[in-house]
């Protein structure tokens, strides 16, 4: 499978490293920034990475070199950044459906708070479990981490079920979080409780396009695209008749449209824009398939000016592929061998300027379960 997946948007957008010319800066949301991503967390200068180990740990690395900085058991999700703190999910000892929220020195991995316990709905499990989902997203606001979370529950176990006993299992619930950085207390709210997110102002005919998906506060919700100085969309994407994936661009401080650039074309396109708004990456299916390992499927583009950065091949086992300052980072799985229910993965860094392999570094694996209990 070949997915890209940029990331989701946790506390603002990030802001773009190439220098900016004289003139009024856009307004943008204030505080530290991070990044959700495919396979962990980056801080909001694209220089940290935070991922899961094969420990259910948490390891934190250079995202430019691959170097281990750092390795914590206290923790097995990271979650946000604040105040030089990487905020993370930790399992609450012999409760299914409850987690501790602490903070880990960004520099060192000590921990230097814990929250109370958050308790979800009794039927809830936090971790892999048959017949239950549960995701969780979190964002500082005001010194406050809200931490919004969503639950589904269906019927998994024994034999096929009677109408009765698919409708008792099915449950769902959504929430938000609220836990103070200071005293790490606790309150549950309902998700319409948080706080609105900060939004950078797009110009009026951005608004639908210059836009991504991003989870939080238990719900999906359309959050702007954006670099340092534009707003950006890559609408175009799909297989079959011929198409062009293009790069469409509005002035943050104009709030004029710039010339649309036409990036690549072909019969099989995907295009998206890196979380920072400094790439766009374009997958072009190969000629043959499956593609020969030099062949490149991947194109990078700067969106500051649309030209090419590189091109590179894929590598068998890609499930996502996402850019970050002039790295482009992708999870790789190992092929699945009969029921084997957990699958190692690695993170593999592509540097931009080059196409080359940068760095890899393993992670922790993809864990799914077969079927009914």
């Amino acid at each position: 499978m070949r997915t890209l997946m940029t990331g989701l948007l946790v506390l603002a957008p990030a802001a773009c490293a190439a220098p900016r010319p004289p003139g009024p800066r856009p307004a943008a949301p204030p505080g530290p920034l991070s990044w959700s991503m495919p396979w962990g967390l980056a801080d909001g200068t694209g220089r940290l990475g935070f991922a899961t180990n094969e420990k259910d740990g948490i390891d934190a690395f250079d995202l430019t070199t691959g170097k281990a900085l750092w390795s914590s058991a206290e923790a097995r999700k990271p979650l946000a950044i604040h105040a030089r703190r990487l905020f993370a999910e930790a399992p609450e000892k012999g409760k299914a459906n409850a987690v501790r929220v602490v903070g880990l020195d960004l520099e060192t991995g000590k921990r230097l708070f814990s929250s109370a316990v958050v308790t979800f709905p009794d039927w809830v499990s936090v971790s892999l479990n048959h017949g239950r989902s549960f995701r969780f997203g979190a964002r500082v606001v005001e010194g406050e981490l809200w931490l919004g979370w969503s639950a589904r529950g269906w019927y998994a176990h024994g034999p096929v079920p009677t109408p009765e006993q698919e409708l008792y299992a099915s449950r769902s619930a959504d929430g938000v979080a609220r836990i103070d950085l200071e005293s790490g207390d606790v309150e549950l709210l309902a998700p319409d409780k948080a706080p609105a997110q900060p939004r950078v102002k797009l110009p009026p005919d951005a608004e639908k396009e210059a836009v991504r998906s991003s989870w939080a506060d238990g719900k999906w919700e359309k959050v702007p695209q954006v670099s340092d100085r534009h707003a950006i969309a890559t609408p175009v994407r799909g297989e079959g008749a011929e198409h062009t994936v293009a790069l469409k661009r509005w002035d943050l401080t104009a709030g004029k449209r710039l010339p649309e650039i036409a990036l690549l074309s072909g019969t099989d396109l995907r295009g998206e824009v890196s979380p920072d708004g400094r790439t766009a990456l374009v997958y072009k299916g190969p000629a043959r398939k499956p593609a020969p390992p030099s062949e490149p499927v991947w194109w990078a583009f700067s969106t500051e000016t649309g030209k090419l950065l590189s091109k590179f091949a894929d590598e068998p086992g890609t499930t996502a592929m996402t850019a970050l300052g002039m790295r482009a980072p992708a999870v790789v799985e190992a092929p699945r061998k009969g029921p084997e229910t957990t699958i190692p993965r690695r993170l593999r860094a592509i540097d931009l300027e080059t196409g080359k392999l940068a760095w890899e570094r393993s992670i922790g694996p993809y864990r799914f379960l077969h079927g009914r209990k």
